[in-house]
């Protein structure tokens, strides 16, 4: 399976809203040196339905 880096975005953001997954996805970005192409947040995406 191809990543969407490797499908040629230049820039992913990743939202992470649970602490503990967002401190292991922030060390596997940094170890994996994507810093420059991954913005993680520690959010959530909340769909409100009228």
């Amino acid at each position: 399976m191809q990543s969407i880096l490797h499908l040629g975005a230049r820039k992913v953001i990743a939202l992470e809203p649970y602490p503990y997954s967002f401190r292991f996805a922030e060390r596997n970005i940094r170890e994996n040196k994507l810093d420059d192409k991954i913005v993680l947040l520690n959010a959530e995406m909340v769909r409100i339905m009228k």
